[in-house]
C-alpha cells in the first residue's frame, strides 16, 4: 500500500492548531470533517463491484474484491469473509486470485 506523507505540511498544521483558540478549532474540526466527506464521496464513486482491493486490519494487509457499494462504507469479500470497510479505507489493486 502507499502512503505519500508531507510531514512538513503536517507540522505546520500542528504549528496553526497549537495557536487557535475554543471557538477557531471548533470552525477548523467542522472544515475536516465537511472535507473527509467529500473525500469519502469522491472514493465511492471511483469504486465498483468486482474491483479487487486491499486495506488494513489489525496490522496486516487483507485483501479481496468489491460485492457492494453503499454510500459511505463497502463490502468486501475475502478469503475470511465479508467485510464492511470504510471506502476511505480502501485501495484498487491489480493482485491475481
Amino acid at each position: 500500500m502507499k502512503t505519500d506523507t508531507n510531514w512538513k505540511k503536517i507540522d505546520e498544521m500542528q504549528a496553526l492548531v497549537n495557536s487557535t483558540n475554543e471557538d477557531e478549532l471548533k470552525s477548523l474540526t467542522s472544515m475536516v470533517k465537511a472535507h473527509r466527506e467529500i473525500l469519502t464521496k469522491r472514493k465511492i464513486k471511483e469504486l465498483r463491484i468486482n474491483d479487487k482491493v486491499e486495506f488494513i486490519s489489525k496490522s496486516r494487509i487483507i485483501t479481496g474484491k468489491i460485492t457492494k457499494v453503499n454510500i459511505k462504507r463497502v463490502v468486501v469479500e475475502t478469503n475470511e469473509g465479508n467485510w464492511n470497510v470504510p471506502a476511505s479505507m480502501l485501495t484498487v489493486t491489480t493482485w491475481n486470485t
